[in-house]
């Protein structure tokens, strides 16, 4: 009836647990940031790239509503 000691599980791996833990929390929040930075990065340079764009196209320019209505009438 005695169980022989389990020899895979010493103790020494529950000591470690908690520091890979604390690394990969902060490996994560490093990511999250470095991506974070980036997509921010990019979203701003395609945002002007867009608006240049736009105004090159004269896309925003005001147009004249009267004309327009008056033009669809006639």
């Amino acid at each position: 009836m005695n169980q022989p000691p389990n020899n895979f599980n010493n103790g020494s791996t529950s000591n470690h647990l908690p520091d890979r833990r604390s690394a990969a929390k902060k490996q994560a929040r490093e990511l999250f940031a470095i991506l974070l930075i980036v997509g921010i990065g990019l979203g701003t340079i395609v945002s002007v790239g867009v608006v240049k764009v736009m105004n090159q196209l004269g896309l925003t320019e005001k147009t004249n509503q009267i004309e327009i209505i008056k033009n669809k009438v006639k």
